[in-house]
């Protein structure tokens, strides 16, 4: 039976149990998450050879806003959040993955031949203002060697019409 993510008032889905970790609850993320901050689930799209890790806001800070103050230290902290989050996941992952304490289909990976996606959802986001949030997350995620040298992963930023549109919500 399929499952699906309820997040940021958005239903992603439906994942094959065997394709899919909600990685927020999993026993090995439940151990250790005092501190420690994590996207909301992994699923492998066997098609696309894509594990894509997904993390689901409702809206993002805009760094020009006149309304907020400090509005660029509050953008930056929310682009540093959000890049944690995703080498938390990765690096859980990687370690799940080693021991084997995975889903069947992530056992089945062929790695030379996948890549690695880091989605970030934001519900209420207009699609002119997230080229600002993904050029700021991918710069962020480049510094982090590891993620930009050795796994080569790819940032997407998306609101939730086009999540809609590519069948990750429902």
């Amino acid at each position: 039976m399929d499952e699906y993510v309820v997040e940021s008032g958005m239903k992603f889905g439906p994942f094959s149990p065997e394709a899919y970790i909600h990685i927020e609850t999993c026993p090995q993320y439940v151990n250790i998450q005092k501190g420690m901050h994590i996207s909301e689930f992994i699923y492998y799209d066997k098609d696309k050879r894509r594990i894509i890790a997904i993390e689901a806001k409702t809206s993002a800070p805009n760094p020009n806003s006149e309304k907020v103050e400090k509005p660029k230290e509050k953008f930056q902290k929310y682009i540093k959040e959000i890049t944690e989050k995703f080498e938390n996941t990765l690096d859980l992952y990687v370690n799940m993955a080693l021991k084997k304490e995975v889903p069947k289909e992530f056992k089945r990976i062929d790695y030379d031949k996948t890549e690695i996606y880091f989605i970030l959802v934001i519900k209420e986001h207009e699609r002119t203002w997230l080229k600002d949030v993904k050029d700021a997350l991918e710069m962020s995620m480049k510094a982090i060697r590891r993620v930009d040298k050795i796994w080569k992963c790819k940032v997407l930023v998306i609101n939730e019409a086009i999540a809609r549109r590519n069948h990750l919500i429902i």
